[in-house]
């Protein structure tokens, strides 16, 4: 799959010139640097170690914590701005 059909099937949020890399990786950055300390705490918890068993808990501790649908749709609609952009 070219990086085209990717972004146009919305595996990805966006194809990047070489130029573009470097400024996209420092914006990705500040926009992660602004997660809640819990959601920071949960990706690390998650990252370290592989636990398939603990992952798939973590994913339903996850889905279960209040506010999903509204994170859903701020993300959703953070991808669509981006796209228009």
């Amino acid at each position: 799959m070219t990086a085209e059909a990717a972004a146009m099937a919305g595996l990805a949020t966006a194809v990047l010139g070489d130029e573009a890399i470097a400024p996209e990786i420092a914006r990705a950055a500040a926009e992660a640097a602004r997660l809640d300390p819990e959601t920071v705490a949960a990706l690390h918890r998650r990252t370290t170690r592989p636990e398939e068993d603990a992952d798939l808990a973590a994913l339903v501790r996850s889905a279960a914590r209040p506010g999903l649908k509204q994170r859903i749709l701020d993300y959703r609609a953070q991808v669509a701005a981006r796209r228009k952009a």
